[in-house]
């Protein structure tokens, strides 16, 4: 016996579902309606094997309960949801473990700039229910108001909770993403390219000029449809106006899901890093998107736009400087020396490096004071307080940074100063000294300083 707004369960032996012919909602999903006694509906639950999305979530919605959301099954797909009207898509998901606690979902209905039509929140299946790995239906009843636009991108944000809160989301890891995901079911318009019939571009962001050093960044929205994507993988090419390749790389559809498989028909929306070169000529450039199959050839005709990369300034002669090192950190950056002041309580470290090709991490530093076996002052940050990344740093360049460490007046006067390299997770870099020898602390000791008062 099921609460009215609660989600259907569809055990794998197969079910049937019994209620009045007066229900007012023609669900979808359901087969083999038959009218008993004029009074009744018996209608057949399909099993998980015989469901059929109309619109799949290109990655399965994790929650922290265990459920795990899948797609949406409608009574029409092709019909999209208008200003004004009832829309009620099945909401096809999977029970986690046995649970005694009643969680609800709660559903609202969006366009891209996050206003919000209608709302439903739906009882997603009484607690004494839950069988682990059954699949659910829960009918989202989104009565939507006026001003729906016609035609953009539209979405569902989807979360779950109960008289204790809302259920985290997780990535595949089980690592929470958030309080709520979200589900794109209709298109920008006007898709931006084709590859395939189970490939459309619906949407690219990218800039149109760059400067040397990030990396370009875009945003594409992909609607993968029915049979397609069977590790397929993209091709990104940057051409100069002679038609010589400046940059090449291959990536996944959506890298963040670390799969070359996703389900279809989807949504999607991926962001991608392209690591150009540092040092790649100013100018303009034609980036050409491949669709590339499994055999490694190109799967229709490329998308394309133009792309201006302008200069850099930056300086590649070596500074003088009040103290030589020659250190190298992990082949890839060398510190060539420093200089040092210290007055009114702050040390003032100028660190002189210079890149060694093509770095390939955003490298952190630190700089610490030590007393004896203590550090009794320091300072972490990235190169240029943070506005100048290592990897945008193009070989051979010279950079050198102002570091400020505080200190006070119960400093003790002779401090030793070290300095090292480490990557965000906390790694230090490995440090090779001006005779090669390998530092086994991977700290590098500048030397003693004496604070004047």
């Amino acid at each position: 016996m099921l609460p009215q707004d609660s989600g259907v369960p569809a055990p794998s032996t197969g079910a049937y579902l019994l209620r009045s012919t007066s229900w007012p909602h023609q669900n979808g999903y359901l087969l083999e309606k038959e009218t008993v006694n004029t009074w009744f509906q018996l209608s057949r639950i399909p099993t998980a094997s015989q469901t059929q999305l109309d619109l799949s979530v290109a990655e399965h919605i994790r929650f922290a309960n265990g459920a795990l959301v899948l797609g949406l099954a409608m009574a029409s797909p092709t019909a999209l949801p208008r200003a004004s009207e009832d829309w009620r898509p099945s909401l096809v998901w999977r029970a986690g473990n046995t649970t005694t606690t009643d969680y609800k979902f709660f559903a609202h209905f969006l366009d891209s700039d996050g206003r919000k039509y209608a709302q439903a929140d739906p009882l997603a299946l009484p607690g004494r229910y839950w069988r682990a790995g059954e699949t659910v239906f829960s009918e989202l009843d989104f009565k939507i108001v006026e001003g729906l636009p016609g035609d953009g991108s539209l979405f569902i944000r989807l979360g779950m909770y109960d008289q204790h809160g809302n259920v985290p989301v997780l990535d595949q890891a089980g690592v929470p993403l958030g309080e709520h995901a979200t589900i794109q079911v209709h298109g920008g318009g006007k898709p931006a390219w084709a590859f395939a019939e189970s490939l459309v571009l619906d949407k690219i962001d990218m800039a149109s000029e760059q400067q040397q050093g990030p990396p370009l960044v875009m945003t594409a929205t992909w609607h993968a449809r029915e049979a397609g994507l069977k590790k397929t993988q993209l091709r990104w090419r940057m051409v100069t106006q002679a038609g010589k390749t400046a940059f090449e790389t291959l990536t996944d559809i959506a890298p963040h899901a670390g799969v070359g498989v996703l389900l279809a028909p989807a949504f999607v929306t991926a962001e991608y890093d392209l690591r150009i070169p540092t040092d790649i000529r100013p100018g303009t450039y034609r980036l050409e998107l491949h669709l590339i199959a499994q055999a490694g050839h190109a799967l229709g005709n490329p998308f394309s736009a133009a792309i201006q990369i302008t200069s850099r300034n930056r300086n590649f002669d070596l500074p003088p400087m009040q103290n030589n090192l020659d250190a190298t950190f992990a082949d890839q950056i060398k510190m060539v020396g420093y200089d040092l002041e210290h007055s009114n309580g702050t040390l003032t470290p100028v660190l002189h490096w210079q890149a060694l090709g093509q770095i390939p991490a955003d490298y952190k530093y630190f700089v610490h004071a030590w007393s004896e076996t203590e550090v009794v002052a320091q300072a972490d940050a990235m190169p240029d307080s943070y506005r100048y990344p290592t990897s945008w740093w193009a070989p051979h360049e010279v950079f050198s940074d102002t570091v400020t460490v505080y200190f006070d007046a119960s400093l003790p006067a002779e401090i030793t100063l070290k300095v090292g390299l480490y990557l965000p997770d906390g790694d230090r870099i490995p440090i090779t000294d001006r005779d090669g020898n390998t530092v086994p602390s991977m700290t590098l000791e500048l030397g003693q300083v004496h604070l004047s008062r």
